[in-house]
């Protein structure tokens, strides 16, 4: 079983920002990459959702 020490990190403009340090085994590490790629299609979804829903309100308008 082998440690792996990594990062999450973001572009921003052109800058790397991490924002957040990840530690474990591969294993743990590929249950938080499922865990956190569902979470961001949760999230996406609703924001498009909300998107939607404030553009239908603006056309009734």
């Amino acid at each position: 079983m082998f440690i792996i020490l990594g990062y999450f990190c973001r572009l921003v403009s052109g800058n790397v920002k991490t924002i957040g340090k990840v530690v474990g085994t591969a294993e743990e590490i590929e249950k938080k990459r499922k865990t956190l790629r569902r979470l961001q299609k949760q999230l996406t979804s609703q924001s498009v959702q909300r998107f939607l829903m404030r553009l239908l309100s603006a056309l009734k308008n």
